[in-house]
């Protein structure tokens, strides 16, 4: 028996020739401890639109750049869109943040290389404070995080995003929504689920093109800045249900088991 993570997944081993029976079981995620507004100190910090993961043309950053300067700078910027933040965390692959900064430049974001994971260590993962230089910057990359600083950079988002080409199972996904952030997606993360219970915003990458993802990128992003702070919360809402209910670690081990049990049954 093969064990395919998504649909995609068990559609490639087919594709590939493979005639064995196949189960889908996905990778699972820890379900952190839910916070309220009631957990949390009210702060003034500006929203926070996350990308967090390897920095690499394959996931859309690029697209995702574009649209966000587009958004910025239009005549007819969205409402309260200047009080928003794109932050990239995550570690670089062959020169691609350099690439993303120069195009940052081109389109006249304003950017910062800040160490956020010190800011929210120093001040908990309850405030949503930025550290001096980083608070006019449209665009903050702030490196790779682990462990504690990533579990604060995921409470202080308000968002999450990944534009990607390409993906198997995106764990980054699957954490978003554990932590309750309404995510902006492509149909390629291969979570459809996300989009049937509406935890997801669909944006389309435009088979791999740049240019071709920018509208499609841009209509995602005005879509959910345009969204009320509650409308928001009830997408990652549904998004933090969904992992609770098919990709915690108790849900995957549990499928393992029954899949074990009934190869040994015969």
């Amino acid at each position: 028996c093969l064990q395919a993570n998504t649909l995609k997944e068990a559609d490639d081993f087919r594709a590939y020739g493979l005639k064995n029976r196949i189960e889908i079981v996905p990778n699972g995620v820890d379900l952190p401890e839910f916070l309220t507004t009631e957990d949390t100190e009210s702060t003034e910090g500006r929203k926070r639109l996350l990308f967090l993961g390897r920095i690499h043309p394959k996931k859309g950053l690029v697209g995702a750049l574009r649209a966000w300067a587009e958004i910025r700078n239009s005549p007819s910027a969205i409402r309260d869109s200047e009080q928003w933040q794109f932050v990239i965390a995550g570690w670089d692959q062959g020169g691609h943040e350099a690439e993303l900064k120069a195009l940052c430049a081109d389109l006249g974001l304003r950017i910062a290389n800040s160490g956020l994971s010190e800011s929210l260590k120093l001040n908990s993962y309850k405030l949503k404070t930025h550290p001096p230089e980083a608070e006019g910057a449209d665009v903050v990359f702030c490196g790779p995080v682990f462990g504690e600083d990533k579990e604060a950079l995921l409470r202080s988002a308000d968002a999450f995003i990944l534009p990607s080409f390409s993906e198997g199972l995106p764990m980054s996904v699957l954490e978003a929504w554990a932590y309750g952030l309404p995510v902006v997606m492509t149909p390629e993360c291969n979570l459809p689920e996300g989009f049937a219970c509406q935890a997801a915003l669909e944006i389309r990458s435009g088979g791999g093109s740049f240019q071709g993802s920018d509208f499609s990128f841009q209509q995602g992003l005005r879509t959910l800045l345009e969204m009320s702070d509650r409308e928001r919360a009830a997408m990652g809402m549904r998004g933090r249900r969904l992992v609770e209910e098919r990709f915690t670690w108790q849900k995957v081990a549990a499928q393992m088991k029954e899949l074990y049990e009934d190869i040994l049954s015969g």
